[in-house]
């Protein structure tokens, strides 16, 4: 899956569920979730991250990091080097 692809399905999964976290990303076959969101930083999206508590299976919590897009670029562009 190359960028553009995985860009494509980060934009589509936020316009349904607000946000998307590593975990969801991984679902998604998206194995660097950071590097495309510094990639789509690039062009001219406007993301905020913010952190939040999620329940392991065992019981304990953790911190995860969760993105939204909150700007899109005036003109979707999904041609990343």
């Amino acid at each position: 899956m190359n960028k553009t692809t995985q860009i494509q399905k980060i934009v589509e999964f936020c316009k349904i569920h607000t946000w998307i976290t590593q975990r969801d990303a991984y679902r998604l076959g998206i194995y660097r979730l950071a590097s495309r969101i510094h990639d789509m930083k690039e062009m001219g999206y406007g993301i905020i991250r913010e952190f939040i508590e999620v329940k392991n299976a065992d019981g304990t919590t953790s911190r995860v990091k969760r993105y939204s897009i909150v700007k899109s670029p005036e003109k979707e562009v999904y041609n990343v080097g």
